[in-house]
């Protein structure tokens, strides 16, 4: 996890590829709701500043964090009813029972709830091109989370391998500290299923898998961003019917 210290800012970053009408944004932690607010008010207004068409969102190094920051970029671009969460049980004990607003429920007990698909607030800045996300095995947590719902709401074209993180899982953390030792733990107390329903005990898979080889990492190449960059390319030359 990255460390506490660092500026939110360095979570996320936009970039328009020179002299394309493709931008890039690097999404590496989702943290800090109200920076992240802003920093999507300011790209999205400097994207359609720039006519930018095609859009790559960058998920490969994603270890998750607060999922309200996925429904928050979602809402810049769709206007689709969805949600990242077909259903979720919580399972009710001492330590979680005040948050989870069940204090009649005994310990032990599970609550079960389907989350509806609702959509998002009208928004001027939604982006209406193309969208490309990237993942791979350190896609992780909440970033698999807003990877599934990209593949089950067919909202965007993924590209690379296979998520690190199931997109059915546990998640939500109770943290505690250990008597004995001092050593901090953690215990996830909620189970969440993907919107699409299905349970295959898999991670997000690419519409487009790329693998990169050895010696491309050992160059530095960086071959699913590149074969991204063609694919637009030859879809963008592609005759429409």
């Amino acid at each position: 996890l990255a460390s506490p210290f660092r500026r939110a800012a360095t979570y996320y970053s936009y970039t328009q590829l020179p002299g394309t009408t493709i931008g890039l944004l690097d999404f590496r932690l989702l943290l800090d709701r109200d920076a992240f607010n802003r920093f999507l008010r300011e790209t999205f207004t400097q994207i359609k500043q720039d006519n930018v068409q095609h859009l790559i969102i960058d998920l490969r190094q994603n270890g998750g964090g607060d999922s309200g920051l996925g429904n928050a970029l979602l809402g810049y671009l769709t206007d689709k009813p969805f949600t990242q969460f077909a259903r979720s049980e919580w399972k009710i004990s001492a330590q979680t029972r005040s948050n989870s607003g069940a204090v009649d429920k005994p310990d032990g007990s599970i609550i079960a709830s389907v989350n509806e698909a609702h959509a998002p607030p009208d928004n001027p800045l939604r982006f209406r091109g193309d969208v490309y996300v990237l993942i791979g095995p350190t896609t992780f947590s909440s970033a698999t989370a807003l990877a599934s719902t990209f593949k089950d709401y067919q909202l965007g074209v993924l590209v690379g391998e296979e998520t690190g993180g199931l997109a059915t899982a546990y998640g939500d953390v109770y943290s505690f500290k250990l008597t004995r030792s001092g050593l901090y733990a953690g215990v996830s107390f909620q189970h969440f299923t993907r919107p699409s329903g299905q349970d295959d005990g898999r991670g997000v898979l690419p519409d487009h898998a790329v693998r990169p080889t050895a010696a491309d990492i050992a160059a530095g190449k960086d071959t699913v961003l590149t074969y991204t960059r063609a694919l637009i390319q030859r879809t963008s030359s592609s005759p429409q019917p």
